[in-house]
């Protein structure tokens, strides 16, 4: 991925890892899960599988494919949301301790 669109994908990223934390911000239990080092991991997590899938396309075409950023497509937020609840799990049970009893 080029520089700008790299940096636009961690933009978007960003905005819908910090909208879906949000929804978690209320909840007792879970809220101090949500440090800036979960935060970091997460985002972490969410743009390896963009750039997983950026590659894979591009190998299947002969033409270079540019992801639709920023993200007003339907199908990309409905996937980056998709990535975000995945990573959301693999952290969580990777670090199963942190979880209340």
């Amino acid at each position: 991925m080029d520089q700008t669109k790299g940096n636009l994908s961690l933009l978007v990223v960003t905005e819908e890892v910090d909208n879906v934390l949000e929804i978690y911000a209320h909840h007792p239990d879970l809220e101090a899960l949500f440090t800036s080092q979960f935060r970091q991991e997460l985002i972490d997590y969410v743009i390896s599988k963009i750039k997983k899938v950026y590659l894979a396309q591009k190998e299947r075409s002969n033409q270079l494919f540019l992801p639709k950023l920023p993200y007003y497509s339907l199908e990309l937020r409905l996937r980056l949301e998709k990535y975000i609840y995945e990573g959301i799990e693999r952290i969580l049970k990777t670090n199963s301790e942190l979880l209340p009893a």
